[in-house]
């Protein structure tokens, strides 16, 4: 009896993990050391930055990062990447919204990548190897202000979710879902007038729950 009570506390310990995931967490969760679920692999390049004069001939900075995403999960997959950089002034940039065409036009034109898709042509299903990798880009206003430090987010690479508990008070019983999401936090040391010469150094990078 003895050595089927142990047997039955360790299946216990090993099973509770694994079922709380289906609850509310209290906390803020990790992903895992070893993702339960699929993870597309990215590499990418240090954001850099580019002067484009609109139609109106104002010219505008923009930062952009490019990026390339290959399925090696076994199974075929649906891109949707989605990047979020936040600043040091607190705001938060929804990367590739309201960007006009010319501005990638110009980014395509100094890379000259043949195999570089628009953000529009990266989403969509992504077969497995090397040979479908898919290379695009990310691209975001440059701010006037000065920043010292910017962080890149980097969404829909992988399956893994969490539920937590909703943190505003006043919605109390509500849940959130997050998702396994790439971070990438810069640093941006010094000001210039010419973003062109802003240097950007890689600081930390390491996957979170948002």
């Amino acid at each position: 009896m003895t050595s089927f009570r142990v047997v039955l506390i360790t299946l216990l310990i090993a099973v509770t993990p694994a079922l709380a995931q289906d609850e509310p967490d209290t906390g803020h969760p990790e992903p895992g050391i070893i993702s339960p679920s699929w993870v597309l692999d990215l590499q990418w390049d240090i954001p850099r930055t580019i002067a484009v004069k609109e139609p109106s001939g104002t010219v505008r900075w923009y930062w952009f990062m490019t990026y390339s995403v290959t399925n090696n999960t076994g199974d075929e997959r649906l891109l949707v990447p989605e990047f979020d950089i936040a600043d040091d002034t607190g705001r938060i940039i929804a990367a590739n919204q309201g960007i006009a065409p010319t501005v990638y036009n110009e980014i395509e034109r100094v890379i000259a990548n043949p195999l570089l898709q628009s953000p529009t042509e990266a989403v969509g299903r992504l077969l497995q190897g090397k040979d479908h990798a898919r290379d695009s880009v990310a691209i975001w206003r440059a701010p006037y202000e000065d920043i010292d430090e910017m962080t890149v987010f980097i969404g829909g690479l992988s399956g893994e979710t969490a539920t937590i508990a909703h943190p505003d008070p006043d919605r109390e019983g509500e849940t959130i879902q997050l998702r396994r999401t790439r971070m990438l936090r810069f640093s941006a040391p010094g000001f210039y007038d010419n973003p062109q010469f802003q240097p950007i150094e890689l600081v930390e990078e390491r996957d979170v729950m948002r």
